[in-house]
């Protein structure tokens, strides 16, 4: 896990909110991508970010139904910023996930492969999950 890092006040923000189930996880890629697009990334790194994002996601509530997650773009000079937050319902189960320590393991290495930065926090039993993206020509010039 990185140090957290939060988007500047005068980002450009897209939020949006769903249920947390597995199958309405195309919600948040194909906002991903949209956000990215717009951004200003190319096709190659938009792909990165729709991978991530749903990575991001199940870091956050584990495959596991029983609540909301609330996602946050942030449209940045030269990077996206997205988080997300695992809200249980009275039903769900909390942060403890129940992914198995391999499929969390795999989750890490492609966020560590596809992002420049991520990281987990929870709080009151609430889950933020997290990665910030920069374009690559912003890394090398």
């Amino acid at each position: 896990m990185h140090a957290e890092r939060r988007e500047p006040e005068d980002a450009e923000l897209v939020e949006l909110s769903i249920p947390a189930l597995p199958e309405m996880l195309s919600l948040p890629r194909l906002t991903a991508a949209a956000v990215a697009a717009r951004a200003g990334f190319d096709v190659e790194e938009v792909e990165d970010i729709r991978l991530a994002i749903e990575e991001l996601c199940l870091a956050a509530f584990g495959g596991q139904g029983g609540g909301r997650l609330h996602l946050r773009f942030a449209l940045l000079p030269r990077a996206v910023h997205i988080d997300c937050t695992f809200d249980p319902d009275e039903h769900g189960t909390g942060p403890d996930n129940t992914r198995s320590e391999i499929a969390a393991s795999l989750s890490e290495q492609l966020l560590e492969a596809l992002v420049d930065e991520h990281g987990v926090e929870v709080e009151d039993g609430i889950r933020r999950t997290w990665f910030r993206k920069s374009h690559a020509s912003a890394s090398t010039g």
